[in-house]
């Protein structure tokens, strides 16, 4: 169910981003009351209706909104869809531990070739090396929701995202 789930919000989305949103912006709204050719399968009404909650301001404002905050992303991992718990098993077998903190998974996680791309990555590696020496030297305390990682990124963690540590 969960991949059917996932495949239908992938469909809903190429048809609103390749079909119906061209359409839109080159003013050719009534083409769109029209079921297109490579979708019979689709029901007149219900097409008609996807089309109007896609085309209506509330949906408008919503897809504005999520494009700034994607705007906002500066820092993307490039794990592709092997994920971040992936790439914390392969840390773990690779220096032979049986737990790697946060901050490692993150490094690991935005390296390509071994390499932090962008410089912001480079500002945030620094940090987290400075970090880790005040740890060690006793100068600081990183725990919990505040480890160095958070103290790295200057955000707060959200609560249910940080491993407690004793």
């Amino acid at each position: 169910m969960k991949s059917a789930g996932r495949m239908m919000r992938d469909f809903k989305t190429n048809i609103t981003s390749d079909y119906i949103y061209p359409l839109a912006e080159d003013g050719l709204i009534d083409e769109l009351q029209i079921l297109p050719k490579k979708y019979p399968e689709l029901d007149l009404e219900d097409w008609r209706t996807f089309v109007s909650h896609r085309l209506s301001p509330e949906f408008m404002a919503l897809r504005e909104a999520q494009r700034e905050r994607s705007l906002k992303y500066t820092s993307r991992h490039r794990t592709s869809r092997r994920g971040l718990a992936n790439v914390r098993e392969d840390l773990k077998t690779e220096l032979g531990v049986a737990d790697v903190e946060r901050y490692q998974v993150w490094i690991r996680a935005r390296e390509k070739r071994k390499v932090l791309v962008t410089d912001l990555d480079k500002q945030i590696e620094a940090r987290i090396n400075e970090l880790k020496e005040k740890v060690s030297s006793g100068e600081i305390i990183a725990k919990g929701r505040n480890d160095i990682l958070t103290q790295a990124l200057g955000t707060p963690e959200h609560p249910g995202r940080a491993q407690r540590r004793t």
